[in-house]
C-alpha cells in the first residue's frame, strides 16, 4: 500500500515542480517592447500574469504540503518494511526451530544414549578458549579409546561415537548460519532451544576445538553459542542476586520482629513521672 501511495505521489510532485518553475518564469520575466511608442499588451495577457503570478505565490504552501506528505509517506514505508522484516524473521525463525525438534534433537538423544552406554562424562571444562586447552586436551586423552572404538546398535550408522559427535556438530553449524548471519532472531529461539544447544555444544567442545584447528570451522556454532551462554549466564546472576536480595528482606524481617531486653546498669535508666520527679521505688524496706 505504501509503495502505491509512493508511486501516485511521485506522478503528482514531478509535473507540479514543473508547473512551478513555469509560473516563475512567466511572472518574474519583465516585459520588453521594442519602443515606448509601441502598443501595450492586451488585457488579457495581464489578467494571465497577475492570475501566475498568485499561482507562483501559492505554490510555496502547496510545496510545503507536498513536502510533508511525501515524508509521512517515507515513515510509513520504513514502519512497514520493519514489520515485514520482522514478520518474515519470525517465520523462520519458528520454521528453524520446527527442524531443531525433528532433525536435530533425535540425534543429540542418540549421543547421550551412547555417552551413558559407554560411562563417558560430558565435557563439562572451560569453553572461552580459542584452542584446545589442558582440560580438553585431558578429557580427550580419557575418552580417546571409548569414542574411536567401533559400536553396533544405535550408532552403527556412525561407525564411532566421535564420528556421531561430528555429525552433532555439523548439525548445530548448519542451524546457526540463520541466527549468526542475522537472517532469523535469536532471541525468539533462546527460551525454547538454548538450553539443550549450549549444553550439547559443550558436550562436544574438545572435539569441536580438535577440528577447528586453524581452518576457523564451526565458527556459525561458536558466535551462537557465546551469545546463549553469555545471556544464560545473565540470567542466572540476576537470579542469584535476586534470590540474595530476598533472603536478606527475610533476616531483616526476622531481626525486627525479635525484642531487645538490654540489660542496663543500676542508676543509668531513671524515668520521669508526669511532674518531672524520678519515680519512687515500690519495694518494702527491710524488716517491714
Amino acid at each position: 500500500m505504501s509503495c502505491f501511495c509512493k508511486a501516485n505521489l511521485s506522478k503528482i510532485v514531478i509535473p507540479f515542480i514543473f508547473f512551478v518553475a513555469f509560473c516563475a518564469v512567466i511572472s518574474g520575466a519583465p516585459l520588453e517592447f521594442p519602443s515606448p511608442n509601441a502598443c501595450t499588451p492586451p488585457p488579457w495577457f495581464t489578467d494571465l500574469r497577475n492570475f501566475l503570478e498568485i499561482l507562483y505565490f501559492l505554490s510555496g504552501i502547496a510545496l510545503v504540503v507536498v513536502a510533508i506528505i511525501a515524508l509521512q509517506q517515507i515513515k510509513v514505508a520504513k514502519e512497514d518494511i520493519r514489520i515485514r522484516s520482522e514478520r518474515e524473521a519470525a517465520t523462520l525463525t519458528a520454521s528453524q526451530c520446527e527442524r531443531y525438534s525433528e532433525k536435530i534433537i533425535p540425534i543429540l538423544e542418540e549421543l547421550i544414549e551412547l555417552f551413558e552406554s559407554n560411562s563417558i562424562t560430558p565435557y563439562n571444562g572451560a569453553t572461552s578458549g580459542v584452542s584446545v586447552d589442558r582440560d580438553m586436551r585431558d578429557w580427550i586423552t580419557k575418552y580417546n579409546p571409548a569414542i574411536t572404538r567401533k559400536t553396533t546398535g544405535i550408532s552403527s550408522k556412525h561407525g564411532t561415537i566421535k564420528e556421531h559427535m561430528i555429525c552433532v556438530l555439523n548439525a548445530f553449524e548448519s542451524f546457526s548460519i540463520y541466527f549468526s548471519k542475522k537472517v532469523c532472531d535469536e532471541s525468539l529461539a533462546f527460551d525454547c532451544i538454548a538450553s539443550t544447544y549450549c549444553f550439547m555444544v559443550k558436550a562436544c567442545f574438545p572435539i569441536l576445538m580438535e577440528l577447528r584447528g586453524n581452518d576457523g570451522l564451526f565458527e556459525n556454532t561458536l558466535t551462537l553459542y557465546n551469545t546463549w551462554t553469555q545471556r544464560k549466564d545473565a540470567q542466572d546472576l540476576r537470579k542469584e542476586a535476586e534470590s540474595h536480595l530476598e533472603m536478606a528482606a527475610l533476616c531483616a524481617s526476622k531481626a525486627a520482629s525479635i525484642p531487645e531486653q538490654p540489660l542496663t546498669p543500676i542508676g543509668t535508666n531513671l524515668t520521669s513521672n508526669s511532674k518531672g520527679k524520678p519515680t519512687k521505688s515500690h519495694h518494702r524496706p527491710k524488716g517491714q
